[in-house]
């Protein structure tokens, strides 16, 4: 079976393969075919440069629209960040009032995840971490509390997650487990 040449070595006028990378003879690199992507972004730069050379000075009427467009930009720019920090700020008092409502009923929430409390009443998370203190497990804080998908009560996370309860009403009976 005989092999294809596909180059020859300028160097030393040996045959080598298309895949080699160095000619087998001298041992010197072969040159590499350039790749018609690097053509492509040469003519492109190439075409860049020769339109920016040639295209006309803008006028001052252009300079100031462009400057006005910018102006813009950076009020509107400006005036999305002061919403959001309006956003901000009324979600952190939001959750200083959850925190402040809950403490009124003796139970301390957790900073990292005051969020809850929108979606269950203050008054059943008291009355969750009330029913595991009576049952004489620990709940010094209240780190999450979500309601049950099934049934009626809560999913109950007390001192940093460390416990986990599930607080259940079977027929009027309320039963606190220890997850």
């Amino acid at each position: 079976m005989e092999k294809k040449i596909a180059r020859v070595c300028p160097r030393c006028g040996a045959e080598t393969l298309n895949a080699s990378r160095k000619c087998w003879q001298c041992k010197k690199p072969l040159p590499q075919k350039t790749k018609a992507s690097t053509w492509m972004v040469a003519v492109l730069i190439g075409a860049g440069a020769l339109w920016a050379a040639l295209a006309p000075e803008p006028t001052p009427e252009e300079r100031a629209a462009a400057a006005a467009r910018q102006i813009a930009a950076a009020q509107e720019r400006q005036s999305k960040e002061a919403e959001k920090e309006k956003e901000r700020a009324a979600a952190q008092a939001r959750r200083e009032q959850i925190a402040a409502e809950a403490s009124r009923g003796g139970i301390t929430i957790e900073p990292s995840d005051v969020e809850f409390l929108s979606l269950v009443p203050v008054d059943a998370v008291n009355i969750a971490a009330t029913l595991v203190k009576a049952r004489g497990y620990a709940c010094d804080s209240v780190s999450s509390a979500r309601k049950l998908i099934a049934g009626r009560g809560y999913n109950l996370h007390c001192n940093s997650y460390r416990y986990s309860y599930t607080i259940e009403d079977r027929g009027g009976n309320w039963v606190v487990s220890l997850d």
